[in-house]
Order: C-alpha cells, then sequence, then structure tokens
C-alpha cells in the first residue's frame, strides 16, 4: 500500500498490531510499525474477501549481510479468518525475486503451514 493510503486504514491497523501483540508479546509497538511504515521499511498490505475487510499484513524487507541474498519477514499479520493457500500465493506473488519468506512466533505452526512453509531454527531465549 502507498503510503500516502495508510492513513486510510490507521484504525483497523491499530487494532490489528495490538490484537497480535495480545497473542504474541514482543518488543514492538504499534508506533513502531507506523514508523517503518512512513519510512518506507516496512509495507503494509489489507486483506479483503468478498470485499470486506479480513485482515492485513505487514512485510520487512531483509538482505543478507553475509551474501546479499534478499529475503521478506513478516513482521505482523492479523486475519479475522485465515485463508492460508490463498495468503501464501499472494505472498509469493509480492515476494517473487527474493530467496523467502520468514515469520518468527511463539506459536506452534507445524501443522497449519505443513506444505507451506518448513521450521527452520528454533530460538532459545532466557530472560536476564
Amino acid at each position: 500500500m502507498p503510503r500516502e493510503e495508510i492513513h486510510l486504514h490507521t484504525k483497523e491497523v491499530q487494532q490489528a498490531l495490538e490484537r497480535v501483540l495480545r497473542k504474541c508479546p514482543d518488543d514492538w509497538t504499534p508506533a513502531d510499525v507506523f514508523r517503518s511504515l512512513y519510512q518506507g521499511t516496512a509495507l503494509l498490505f489489507v486483506m479483503y474477501v468478498d470485499g470486506e475487510y479480513n485482515g492485513l499484513f505487514v512485510l520487512e524487507p531483509a538482505t543478507s549481510a553475509f551474501n546479499g541474498t534478499r529475503s521478506v519477514n513478516i513482521w505482523a499479520l492479523y486475519s479475522k479468518k485465515l485463508y492460508l493457500q490463498e495468503l501464501a500465493e499472494q505472498l509469493r506473488q509480492i515476494c517473487a525475486g527474493t530467496q523467502a519468506v520468514r515469520f518468527f512466533s511463539p506459536r506452534r505452526w507445524d501443522r497449519k503451514l505443513k506444505g507451506l512453509m518448513k521450521p527452520k531454527m528454533t530460538i532459545y531465549e532466557a530472560k536476564l
């Protein structure tokens, strides 16, 4: 979505990001996402199903500092009803020309994403 149109969806984006953070707490805030969207370091995509708002996702392009490969991180994803096959196809089209699409989540997605994505690494953390 072009930056100049983000303000048209401020309420939906704010609510969706707050819901994501309630389910999967992290160290970012909705304000961080809006800042990145306006700075052009993240991209917003709003999803509609049969003309009705269904959710959104925020993508963050990334380039490996080691070999220069390009990938896309799904920073946030909110959907009233998850249409995984359709979402996967949208991501393939949007991310064409990159080597991978990734997302990080404290939730288990193995069964839902079977055949679409596979786990690459496990992250362990100790609070200090």
